[in-house]
């Protein structure tokens, strides 16, 4: 994720931030969206003899057993689990448990097959009717608990949910038809914010499509559960159910997917040296994170505002008259940190750390300028338009990263020296290529001079961390008023 960062660099065309600040601010800021990406999945059935070459040929040099654990694993055709099941919304599901079970020989009750599922949110609410089976239709009368706990069964190969007393799967109480119903996240009508879609009170909701079709009961269903990593899981595995079996105008839309071929270069990186062994697990946090947002619209968007602010603020180069972004290409691999190191850390909170940083991606950034042509004296000045894709092959240097003493906010970055940057600035109109070398000359001259001039030290630039718009006193952390 905050790889992407490096969508800033090319903002150094006419001054700017570096992809580190954005780094971290990506972390904190877009943390908590959820991109729902994977890789590419197959089967034993469809991974035919073209597509495992094709993998090898991405991995090689990886070695034989990385290359099998990097395979696409096989997809099962079924997604079980235990489900609270209910025809009316309580927060945290009816008052149902899992169920027990006996030894065959002795009658004696056993622990249950997950126990931490619904240790929590099912304890002690009542006594188990040893001789009832679970329902999840309303108690009459005064006694309003009932148990509602199923195993259910999910078929992907035909879009139905198996209701079952237990694991054991004996003998069918339901049938629900995914076709039928649409499936969200609930929680009683209300907003959900993103970090809380997954918590206990929250339901998975399969809502009739349509009454005058839904088979059976046309009322919706309320699953609940107490493992919220599970209850995850089994929401996507409907939605990848019902790919295959609603219309395309109604059903959900397939996952956004990155390509193998990048996870198979993040782990030729992550394993090119057993010098970094130590910040492996960091730059692959960082890949797989990269790799899960690097095609989404909101995260171009960002790096685009962030380039256009950047490019509207600076001075051009005299040349150059407009600049306005016209195409976003975040690259193919995330920035890799290795040899990081404490290099101060006062009793006043002073923090310095630095790491090396380096960057093999080939960000690129497509934007037209508007540039003035003299041909001398002779001749009049005239304007043309020009497509110029700049691309950031690579990039490498030590980086310092500062936190300094309260109230400060904010994350001070800088190069010790000035980074060694591999740039190509090439001019495109439509299909053709055309050369403007005095102008190519001044902008790649010119993303230099300002990466040194607010980059490298003695100059720092600042990322906040702390927003205070809306207070009195800016730029710090302080006591509440």
């Amino acid at each position: 994720m905050g790889s992407l960062a490096l969508g800033l660099l090319i903002g150094y065309i006419f001054g700017g931030l570096t992809f580190l600040p954005l780094l971290a601010w990506t972390l904190w800021t877009v943390g908590t969206r959820d991109a729902y990406n994977t890789q590419e999945e197959a089967t034993p059935s469809v991974l035919d003899k073209e597509a495992d070459a094709e993998f090898k040929d991405w991995g090689a040099g990886l070695g034989e057993d990385l290359l099998r654990e990097l395979k696409a694993k096989h997809v099962p055709d079924v997604a079980s689990g235990y489900f609270a099941i209910a025809q009316e919304y309580v927060p945290g599901g009816l008052n149902g448990k899992p169920p027990e079970r006996t030894t065959p020989a002795t009658g004696a009750v056993t622990a249950m097959e997950s126990p931490s599922v619904y240790q929590s949110m099912y304890r002690s609410i009542f006594d188990r009717n040893k001789t009832a089976s679970p329902t999840f239709s309303p108690s009459q009368g005064k006694n309003k608990k009932t148990r509602n706990v199923f195993y259910i069964v999910l078929r992907y190969a035909l879009g139905h949910l198996m209701l079952y007393d237990d694991s054991e799967q004996v003998e069918v109480r339901h049938v629900i038809s995914l076709a039928h119903y649409s499936v969200s996240i609930y929680a009683g009508g209300e907003n959900i914010p993103e970090g809380e879609l997954w918590i206990k009170r929250n339901c998975i909701l399969l809502a009739p499509r349509d009454s005058a079709s839904a088979v059976g009961n046309s009322k919706s269903y309320y699953l609940f559960s107490d493992n919220c990593s599970e209850k995850e899981d089994f929401y996507h595995a409907m939605l990848r159910s019902q790919e295959s079996h609603v219309k395309s105008t109604v059903g959900p839309p397939p996952p956004l997917k990155f390509n193998p071929a990048d996870l198979i270069k993040l782990v030729q990186q992550l394993h090119a040296s057993e010098e970094n062994f130590n910040t492996r697990w960091i730059n692959a946090l960082i890949g797989r994170l990269f790799l899960a947002m690097y095609k989404t619209k909101h995260i171009e968007k960002f790096i685009w505002n962030k380039v256009t602010k950047k490019i509207d603020r600076v001075q051009k180069p005299s040349l150059i008259s407009s600049v306005k972004v016209q195409k976003l290409d975040m690259g193919n691999m995330p920035p890799f940190i290795t040899n990081p190191k404490l290099k101060e850390l006062t009793v006043d909170g002073d923090l310095t750390v630095e790491a090396d940083i380096s960057y093999k991606g080939n960000f690129r950034i497509d934007i037209s300028a508007v540039a003035r042509i003299e041909l001398g004296s002779r001749f009049k000045p005239r304007e043309v338009t020009i497509i110029l894709a700049t691309i950031l092959k690579s990039l490498e240097g030590r980086v310092l990263i500062r936190i300094k003493p309260p109230p400060s906010n904010r994350l001070w970055v800088t190069f010790e020296v000035p980074p060694k940057m591999e740039l190509s600035v090439e001019p495109v109109v439509s299909s053709r290529q055309i050369t403007y070398g005095v102008i190519l000359r001044a902008i790649e001259s010119r993303i230099r001079e300002v990466v040194n001039e607010t980059l490298v030290l003695p100059n720092w630039d600042d990322m906040p961390f702390f927003a205070t718009e809306l207070n009195q006193f800016r730029g710090g952390i302080w006591k509440d008023e």
